[in-house]
């Protein structure tokens, strides 16, 4: 009894924990992690593989990709408007439940404006400051935002204009499990199958 009361604990707070990515533009360069509760993997820059492990990776890919070509798959027929007809309904439920089930714990965006000519400056300041200020409201009606920081600046001194980047959102695993679950009636369309 008490074995199953632990494992039925685990797979209760298995459903509450939290996955989410993270993300970071600076300077040109892109960062991607993704989170997994504490733990945080970096998905992008890819780390630098050593030449024989890269010449066994290509290797089994293509191997994949013959078997891939040897297989013979049934021609489907294609979803028609009926088809897109009937998955509207659960795209829609879809999109409703996702948008205030994400948490976006900080969403920052900094950008400079600058260039050779000041009115162009000024103006694509000015542009900036109006897409954030329409921006904001959108974001907060349909999603949960911990942190927000999205500002425009001016430098006449500097060339080329500047952006600054950072975003991190999560959702927990049985919110995912509750967002998705309208996709099995699109899985059955797509598939020619009732489900």
């Amino acid at each position: 009894m008490i074995v199953v009361a632990a494992i039925l604990a685990f797979f209760i707070l298995l459903l509450f924990l939290r996955f989410g990515v993270y993300a970071e533009y600076a300077g040109g360069g892109l960062t991607v992690a993704a989170q997994v509760g504490p733990m945080r993997i970096k998905v992008y820059p890819f780390r630098k593989v050593k030449p024989e492990k890269a010449k066994k990776r290509a290797a089994r890919k293509a191997k994949i990709a013959e078997r891939k070509r040897k297989k013979k798959f049934k021609s489907k027929k294609p979803v028609g408007i009926e088809g897109i007809n009937k998955m509207l309904p659960a795209v829609r439920t879809v999109i409703s439940r996702f948008r205030r089930r994400l948490l976006i714990k900080e969403l920052t965006i900094h950008y400079t404006s600058a260039g050779d000519d000041p009115s162009k400056t000024a103006t694509s300041y000015g542009a900036a400051s109006a897409l954030f200020g329409a921006l904001v409201p959108l974001l907060e009606n349909n999603f949960r935002i911990k942190r927000r920081d999205l500002r425009a600046f001016t430098d006449f001194q500097a060339r080329k204009p500047d952006i600054y980047a950072k975003a991190a959102a999560s959702i927990a695993i049985w919110e995912a499990v509750y967002i998705i679950t309208p996709f099995i009636g699109i899985i059955g369309i797509l598939t020619g199958s009732k489900v």
